[in-house]
């Protein structure tokens, strides 16, 4: 890619440092020193610009995706891409086989989509009918939960993991108000779900919640609130309690919308035959890793945390083989581990500590190696265009030069990333603010209001 040429800079008034955040703020807004890091370096020279406790282990929410992305193309390479095999016991024999199996590797990519696109490839190949069960073979991971994910939320950024995934392990439920009452259904409907419709007609707004429980194999949606008597079509998100379960029920059905007769039924074990019929092959990693950041796909993120584990230590893929990978990933880069702690692969934990240097480590690297920079620097949001900062309402003069990653939890906001400098060389940076007790955009405006002034400082330098 092509930085854009940075204009001259100005002198702002409107630049802030946390020690003005905390005088200009209200008195409930707290900014601890002890608790804030921050780190600026030239790249190409390792110049230092600015610097406050940046070897303090602090927690980096999902600016722990920095150390995913890097590690996953260090690793994988950017052109890697998941495979997703399927086979029989033995040929097509006059449009029929017995099982069909697939084997699964942690795809986090895959959808009813591509689904589809094999439904067609298997019916080119002459399957008619399948005889036996739909397999699914999920043991390339250890299960579906991960450190850190939130018990009982069933919100699509908390989605269970799973080597059998597909839709971002999400169901997407349609609800519609019709004269004869409210509808529910799901495309395609698939008998992994049994659905209670609970829902009443009436008034002007939907106000509709989804809750779910375990029943055996499959999972009851309860669906509750009030629609207007006729409206069009609503969809509704919600992760899914077992992945490999509506996995095979889901490519089942579109076997059978497709025309294809299955006489067995969907369910989850070892692969049965050796016969491959064919190979799913998902987008590049690279695709893949710009997903993650820009949108700061938690699910993803853990999805490569297991697969790494899985490549380094050996199936079955495990969170803390992932992070283990994770270190020794990092050491090869010059950083101490001892000092880092990373229980998962998305940011979404508490317990999760490293420091601003060792973000900016990480950052230098990408930078500094050709093979895998551009994608690294592409999978960044662009301020003002595009991802989490697409919104964010930072300085103009920062739109469409600033690329970063963001991270928030509770009282805990992150940004970490890089800016070019129309000499050649590039600004990488780190913030993490712990403990702070203002809203967002306060966060926002003392991290922007840091980056512009660092960038101001680089460009005085010249």
């Amino acid at each position: 890619m092509r930085w854009r040429i940075l204009p001259i800079l100005l002198i702002f008034s409107i630049l802030i440092s946390p020690a003005q955040a905390k005088q200009r703020g209200s008195h409930r807004t707290q900014l601890r020193d002890d608790r804030t890091s921050y780190y600026a370096v030239i790249a190409e020279t390792g110049e230092v610009l600015a610097a406050q406790n940046e070897d303090l282990p602090l927690n980096p929410a999902s600016n722990a995706k920095l150390v995913t992305a890097f590690c996953s193309l260090e690793t994988l390479g950017p052109d890697f891409r998941f495979k997703t095999r399927f086979f029989s016991e033995g040929a097509i024999q006059n449009g029929e086989i017995g099982n069909l199996s697939i084997l699964t590797e942690g795809d986090p990519s895959l959808g009813n989509e591509h689904l589809l696109q094999i439904v067609e490839t298997l019916k080119a190949q002459g399957l008619k009918k399948v005889r036996g069960s739909i397999i699914v073979d999920a043991s390339f991971f250890d299960n579906n939960d991960y450190p850190g994910r939130k018990e009982d939320n069933e919100r699509p950024y908390n989605a269970r993991t799973s080597a059998a995934s597909l839709n971002h392990n999400s169901a997407e439920i349609f609800v519609q108000g019709t004269k004869q009452g409210p509808i529910i259904y799901l495309s395609p409907n698939i008998s992994y779900f049994k659905i209670q419709n609970r829902l009443k007609t009436g008034g002007r707004r939907g106000r509709v919640s989804i809750t779910s429980s375990s029943s055996g194999e499959n999972e009851i949606l309860s669906v509750r609130g009030r629609i207007p008597r006729i409206t069009g079509s609503m969809s509704f998100y919600k992760s899914v309690r077992n992945p490999p379960e509506f996995f095979a029920h889901t490519f089942k059905a579109l076997l059978e919308e497709a025309g294809i007769i299955v006489e067995g039924q969907a369910k989850v074990s070892p692969v049965q035959g050796n016969r491959l019929l064919l190979t799913w092959q998902s987008y590049p990693l690279k695709e893949i890793v710009a997903m993650m950041d820009k949108q700061s796909n938690n699910f993803i993120a853990e999805q490569l945390t297991k697969y790494l584990g899985a490549k380094k230590f050996g199936p079955p893929g495990t969170s803390e083989k992932g992070t283990d990978a994770f270190k020794d990933c990092l050491a090869q880069i010059g950083i101490d581990t001892r000092e880092i702690f990373l229980e998962n692969g998305s940011g979404l934990s508490y317990k999760n500590r490293i420091s601003a240097k060792d973000l900016v480590t990480v950052i230098v690297a990408t930078l500094k190696n050709p093979k895998i920079r551009n994608d690294f620097i592409d999978s960044l949001s662009l301020a003002g265009v595009d991802g989490t900062m697409k919104r964010r309402r930072t300085f103009k003069e920062l739109y469409g030069i600033l690329r970063g990653k963001t991270g928030s939890l509770n009282a805990i906001s992150t940004l970490a990333g890089v800016l070019p400098l129309n000499d050649g060389k590039s600004l990488a940076f780190a913030i993490l603010l712990n403990d702070f007790r203002g809203g967002h955009f306060q966060a926002h405006q003392i991290q922007d209001g840091l980056v512009l002034k660092w960038l101001q400082t680089a460009w005085m330098k010249k």
